[in-house]
């Protein structure tokens, strides 16, 4: 007797592998589309951290602790200034691109010297 073909288990089997297959696949593309945007969201905080970091670098001194409790970005972003020193000043930037998410931020000294 001559066997041509596959027999029914086999081809379930076969068809079991595919399926696993096709959404093995499907997730890992799932979960690198969500990369993808986690990653465009950080690139944008941090765009406009830097932005904002280096207006801050062109503010006189003096006018620094007018900076205070401002936003940039649309609203995203929060700038706090601390005093220190008489002249000495901490500047947090803090921008969150995602409320579920701890925000970004950025925190420098800054001398009147």
């Amino acid at each position: 007797m001559s066997r041509r073909g596959f027999t029914l288990i086999e081809l379930l089997l076969a068809a079991s592998l595919f399926v696993l297959a096709v959404f093995s696949f499907s997730y890992l593309l799932k979960i690198g589309a969500s990369s993808i945007a986690s990653s465009g969201d950080l690139h944008h905080a941090t765009y406009a951290l830097q932005t904002k970091m280096e207006e801050t670098y062109t503010t006189p001194f003096n006018q620094l602790g007018g900076l205070d409790g401002s936003t940039f970005a649309d609203g995203s972003g929060e700038v706090f200034v601390t005093p220190v020193l008489a002249d000495l000043v901490k500047i947090e930037l803090r921008f969150s691109f995602d409320p579920n998410k701890v925000p970004a931020k950025i925190t420098t000294l800054r001398s009147s010297y």
